[in-house]
């Protein structure tokens, strides 16, 4: 998962796969097929490490909207000059890959699922104010996920806790 995070599925060789993974390439191959399956189970682990602790986040209990504000938070707290794993592979893989398509839909639905189940109750509590698009607000909150972790590559802290500031403004 390092690896093809740090360089993306075309840059990555067969024999770094080999080094970072200690096996050799016919371990490899049988251990986790092709280099196809590899990244896919990279994206997988990367999902259950990463994006999966947004996802509980949004759900737990108590208030929605300190829910969507501590993923915020999150957000705003993170320097990675990497970006997101999954950010990075759209943004490499796209629609030039398109039997990856559906695997990353799916992970970036999750999100938005959640977004959206989140916004739901916080609209039902009377915390979103009224008349908020709540489905349009959960993709605008997937979205800026993701483009964050693009942007933060170039862009120094100031820039994402501008972004964010403009997104918690209509949340209140």
């Amino acid at each position: 998962m390092e690896k093809f995070w740090e360089k993306g599925f075309e840059k990555t060789g067969l024999s770094e796969l080999e080094a970072c993974t200690g096996l050799g390439r016919q371990s490899l191959y049988n251990a986790f097929g092709d280099k196809r399956e590899l990244f896919e189970k990279s994206l997988e682990r990367y999902r259950k490490l990463y994006l999966d602790p947004v996802i509980v986040q949004l759900g737990s209990e108590g208030s929605p909207i300190a829910n969507i504000e501590a993923v915020l938070d999150m957000w705003a707290g993170g320097q990675s000059k990497r970006g997101c794993f999954l950010s990075n592979s759209l943004a490499e893989l796209g629609a030039r890959e398109p039997d990856l398509e559906p695997f990353m839909a799916k992970i970036l639905g999750s999100i938005e699922r959640a977004f959206r189940r989140a916004l739901e109750k916080a609209r039902d509590a009377g915390e979103l104010p009224e008349g908020r698009d709540v489905k349009g607000l959960a993709r605008l909150l997937t979205t800026l996920g993701q483009g964050l972790s693009v942007v933060a590559k170039v862009q120094g802290p100031a820039y994402k806790r501008d972004a964010i500031s403009a997104v918690r403004a209509l949340l209140h």
